[in-house]
């Protein structure tokens, strides 16, 4: 099952990063509210080091998941760009995902 593997890998993730995957995975299509997204900011600006305060983190969990199987069409990663400063993708560079496959990146 698909959710088994997502928890799996959720698990061993840094805790802002299970926070801002449960938020996601709370919300109907899995569309963020404003209050979310400055959640999610906060977290990755602690960690940054840009604040000293730590927020709270609450991890994604099965419960999360099953509540929003619902009939919202599913989410699908397919492409990742324009970025700038990100590891070795070039200034402007756009990354491309197969939606119905594999993509391998080395």
């Amino acid at each position: 099952m698909a959710e088994v593997g997502l928890l799996e890998w959720a698990d061993k993730q840094p805790d802002w990063i299970r926070d801002a995957l449960r938020r996601h995975a709370a919300r109907p299509g899995f569309n963020l509210e404003q209050e979310d997204k400055a959640g999610v900011t906060a977290r990755v600006r602690h960690v940054g080091g840009f604040t000293a305060d730590l927020p709270e983190c609450s991890p994604l969990s099965a419960e999360h998941l099953r509540a929003n199987s619902s009939n919202e069409p599913r989410a699908v990663l397919c492409s990742l760009g324009p970025v700038k400063h990100l590891n070795r993708l070039a200034e402007e560079q756009q990354l491309r995902f197969a939606t119905d496959g594999i993509t391998i990146i080395y």
